[in-house]
């Protein structure tokens, strides 16, 4: 109710997707502008020494699918713990459960992680795993593209409208699809090479710089000055 109140009262909506701007539109009828975030600065492909410090501070397995999130109903960790169960590759998981959620079985909780780790974690990852069935963004798969890691994602509009063709899509809850694909990734580096460089060829058209003047020129069509 409040979040409905205060778009009613607000002078100018700006949505992190075109797909949040359509179920504003949809529940509201307010129209709301586009403007897509971007990996922060820090989200590159680190060194090896980095790597292989984050991988003995968390005890990482030598190969392993990274999910970066909280665990939580959307995230459909069960498909994703699943597939990674059958492919026979551990399933690393960071963050909290929320709203009663738990972790499924089998899976290596690591917790929540600091920024600063982040980009060492994607790049020690064999692959990582989105398996979201809801997001209105999704700020993950795109912090690893930028890193180098090779994506795995189900094509929800709003992760399909910024990671294009920079990952590998599944449908969701597709536990068989999800499954072929992990282990033909997981077993061909090159084909894992490809798919990073995709990865980071679509995130170099996001920057922060592009988000703030964009943002900057909502502010400035309600009459603010900069």
């Amino acid at each position: 109710m409040l979040v409905r109140r205060s778009l009613r009262r607000a002078d100018a909506i700006i949505a992190v997707s075109s797909f949040t701007a359509e179920r504003i539109h949809a529940l509201l009828g307010l129209e709301a502008t586009v403007i897509h975030l971007a990996p922060s600065r820090g989200m590159s492909p680190p060194p090896m020494t980095e790597v292989d410090r984050v991988r003995s501070h968390y005890r990482l397995p030598d190969e392993f699918v990274l999910h970066v999130g909280n665990v939580e109903p959307r995230k459909d960790l069960a498909t994703l713990a699943e597939a990674c169960t059958r492919a026979s590759i551990p399933l690393v998981l960071t963050g909290h459960s929320f709203w009663g959620s738990r972790p499924p079985d089998g899976t290596v909780e690591i917790g929540h992680v600091p920024a600063a780790d982040l980009p060492a974690l994607y790049g020690a990852a064999t692959l990582v795993g989105y398996s979201s069935r809801y997001e209105g963004f999704g700020l993950p798969p795109i912090e690893a593209m930028a890193c180098g890691a090779p994506v795995v994602s189900t094509p929800v509009p709003s992760i399909v409208e910024v990671v294009g063709d920079g990952a590998e899509l599944f449908r969701p809850g597709d536990v068989d699809t999800l499954t072929s694909t992990l282990r033909r990734l997981a077993s061909d580096e090159e084909m894992r090479s490809a798919l990073a460089r995709r990865g980071q060829q679509r995130v170099e058209t996001m920057s922060w710089a592009r988000c703030a003047a964009a943002t900057a020129d909502v502010y400035r069509g309600c009459g603010l000055a900069f």
